[in-house]
């Protein structure tokens, strides 16, 4: 029998002991768990729709975080009254579990992202005589030069050329292995629109833009970089080493024209002028293939033609660019 004089207590209450002491009941630290899995999950983003390098520091810090208020006012609407020790046990515990099971959550949809691929590359990037370049000091061979003309013989400028079939050769310039090529984002476009760059130099990517910006490269139908870059950051530098084609896009700006750049292997290229003309020095004998690629603007890949050259000396070619695919 009750002593009358005895005042009963709420379990739920924050003068009562609750669920572990907490001054709220399971239910209620279920629906604050769930609270913030749920912010976790879609708050600034769906976190399955993120792309790969974002930064998740908000989502963390408003999942946690905001299971204080949302507990203490759950405990002031049960007792109408804050318990300090109840509301730091309330959300420690609820903290504790979150985490356990966000790392499932994560595990299953963070790190599963992965950047859509691009559309197969064109099959002329995907060139079998990428091999080992062998630079011969002092080396000494035959002069390449021409022009290059679009199908109804106008100059072509702009168009990359460069030498298949070349293992052993003149060495770079130490200029060109020591510069540093910049692709720059803007508002509305990258800045230059293509770049030619030496496998191994260094290629900075650069946001001029007033907003943030991620930048995703893809080669051959594959994501090879996820870029973040601040406005008005630093710049990232990147050292490709793989000759071929890289293409950047803006994944928060789908809209803008991507970036181009070319990935040499060899010394052995040249972008034409505004005559369409180019010059090789030194090349070697035997057979070989002269490559032009042109990118021109709002292309979705490169027009490309090979022109084999077999017979020796000096060589001065005219090459009609026409696309070698529709």
């Amino acid at each position: 029998m009750k002593d009358p004089g005895e005042l009963e207590t709420d379990d739920a209450s924050p003068r009562g002991q609750g669920a572990i002491g907490t001054g709220l009941s399971w239910s209620d630290l279920a629906i604050l768990m769930a609270a913030s899995v749920l912010a976790f999950v879609v708050y600034p983003s769906p976190l399955w729709s993120t792309e790969p390098g974002s930064s998740h520091v908000l989502r963390f810090a408003v999942s946690y975080l905001g299971v204080i208020p949302l507990a203490a006012a759950m405990q002031y609407y049960r007792g109408r009254a804050f318990d300090l020790k109840g509301l730091t046990a309330a959300v420690l515990i609820v903290w504790a579990t979150k985490m356990l099971v966000t790392v499932g959550v994560w595990d299953r949809m963070a790190k599963s992202v992965r950047a859509p691929l691009e559309p197969p590359a064109p099959a002329h990037l995907v060139r079998a005589d990428h091999t080992e370049y062998q630079a011969v000091a002092g080396f000494s061979g035959r002069r390449l030069s021409g022009r290059v003309v679009d199908a109804e013989g106008r100059p072509l400028a702009g168009a990359l050329v460069s030498l298949g079939g070349v293992s052993t050769g003149k060495p770079f310039p130490p200029d060109v292995l020591s510069a540093k090529s910049v692709l720059s984002i803007g508002p509305t476009r990258f800045e230059p629109r293509v770049v030619v760059v030496a496998a191994g130099a260094k290629l900075a990517l650069r946001n001029d833009d007033a907003k943030s910006a991620v930048l995703r490269g893809t080669e051959h139908g594959r994501t090879v970089n996820n870029v973040p870059l601040v406005a008005d950051g630093p710049e990232r530098v990147l050292k490709p080493s793989s000759p071929g084609l890289i293409r950047f896009v803006r994944t928060d700006q789908p809209e803008t024209a991507p970036g181009w750049v070319w990935v040499v292997g060899t010394p052995y290229y040249a972008v034409t002028d505004e005559r369409g003309g180019f010059v090789l020095e030194h090349a070697p004998e035997g057979n070989i293939v002269v490559t032009v690629d042109h990118l021109p603007e709002g292309a979705v890949d490169a027009t490309t033609v090979e022109t084999p050259i077999s017979e020796p000396g000096d060589q001065d070619v005219r090459i009609s660019l026409t696309r070698s695919r529709d």
